[in-house]
């Protein structure tokens, strides 16, 4: 079992490192959005959706990953969104 208790906890940590990184690109896209409205600058918003379009990659491997463990009902993707940026 503790074999199990150490995979689990090494995969939740990926999980938690992956929802950072989320969260971290997030505000900094959001920043970078507002920059390119306040200057009419296409070519920064242009950067801004093709780095949402990696985000969203990490989004889905987050949520695959979580989904992996609905069986030990642990909170749902928002919720540890929540909890990992409070």
């Amino acid at each position: 079992m503790e074999h199990k208790d150490a995979i689990l906890e090494r995969e939740l940590n990926i999980l938690r490192d992956r929802l950072l990184l989320m969260g971290g690109e997030a505000e900094l896209a959001l920043q970078r959005a507002i920059n390119a409205l306040v200057h009419r600058d296409s070519d920064l918003a242009q950067q801004v959706l093709e780095r949402m379009q990696q985000t969203s990659r990490i989004v889905q491997l987050a949520t695959a990953l979580a989904s992996e463990y609905k069986h030990l009902q642990l909170p749902d993707l928002q919720t540890l969104i929540y909890l990992t940026a409070s």
